[in-house]
């Protein structure tokens, strides 16, 4: 009956001491979080993407546009306010990144990725808006994703 109660003690320890490590690295990995939308501006689609500091300190983000293969359109840094919101319509974005775009395959893989994080408490709420022929079709909030 001892030795049942020890296997059961070492187990209970072992459990706990996995929660504790578990929440640390939870921790540590919150840095490494990024945000991935799949965009569509061909034809006479429009992407919007909208950055949210809802935090109460300063922080930066970059956004990163790649094309359907693979290659990188954009990357731009910004550093919003706390509480400031940031607009982007993609479509712009590549119009002014690239000369000449094939638009009836303007479609890939955007990357918003925080730069700084201050506190803990710096975080970033990002929404996609999509639009067709300029009217809006969708509106979803984007859950971040860890590396």
């Amino acid at each position: 009956m001892k030795k049942m109660a020890r296997v059961l003690s070492a187990l209970v320890l072992a459990l706990m001491l996995a929660s504790v490590l578990s929440v640390g690295h939870s921790y540590a990995s919150e840095t490494d979080r990024f945000y991935a939308i799949v965009y569509d501006c061909s034809g006479e689609r429009d992407t919007v993407i909208v950055v949210s500091n809802v935090s109460d300190t300063h922080t930066s983000y970059a956004i990163e546009v790649y094309d359907a293969w693979g290659e990188l359109l954009a990357a731009e840094i910004y550093s919003p306010e706390p509480h400031e919101s940031d607009v982007y319509s993609l479509t712009s974005m590549i119009y002014e990144a690239v000369s000449e775009v094939d638009w009836s395959m303007a479609w890939g893989l955007c990357i918003v990725r925080p730069v700084i994080y201050a506190t803990s408490g710096d975080l970033l709420a990002v929404s996609v808006e999509t639009f067709l022929d300029g009217e809006l079709v969708g509106v979803y909030q984007i859950a971040p994703s860890h590396y």
